[in-house]
């Protein structure tokens, strides 16, 4: 027979300060506490977090493909790029060159002037790739949405 789960009931923390936007547009935080038969118990924990905010330097890309499942984007999910944001290591990112042609990679660091990618073949083999840094325009992916 299958239990009556109570509707859960997000109350924003008015002890802590929302990560972007207003406090209106926050959502409290909470944490699954998962169990081995795999079911948990939803938790508040004491932070917020809040949809990215729109702005002129967000632009959204489809993927075209699942190279980037190992990072956590597959095909056919939109990622919302924030080029306002620095990237860090280890994040996806849209790389837009100054010759027009753009990729969905992993952003793995700086060499010099050159920024390093991580890529991964049909295969799934991994692979590095470099570009100039005066001639690449990056935008972390701050959020991937499953479907359109």
């Amino acid at each position: 027979s299958l239990a009556v789960v109570e509707p859960l009931t997000v109350r924003p923390s008015p002890a802590v300060q929302p990560v972007q936007g207003s406090p209106a547009a926050s959502i409290q935080l909470m944490l699954l506490d998962m169990r081995s038969d795999g079911w948990g118990s939803p938790a508040p924990i004491p932070a917020l977090t809040a949809l990215p905010e729109l702005h002129e330097k967000m632009v959204a890309v489809v993927a075209p493909d699942d190279r980037m499942r190992l990072a956590g984007v597959e095909k056919g999910q939109v990622c919302y790029c924030d080029a306002a944001l620095r990237p860090q290591e280890g994040e996806p990112v849209l790389v837009r060159r100054a010759d027009g042609r753009a990729a969905l990679l992993v952003y793995a660091g700086r060499d010099g002037g050159r920024l390093l990618f991580t890529a991964w073949g049909e295969d799934g083999t991994p692979r590095e790739l470099a570009a100039d840094e005066g001639t690449a325009q990056l935008a972390p992916v701050v959020l991937v949405r499953r479907r359109m």
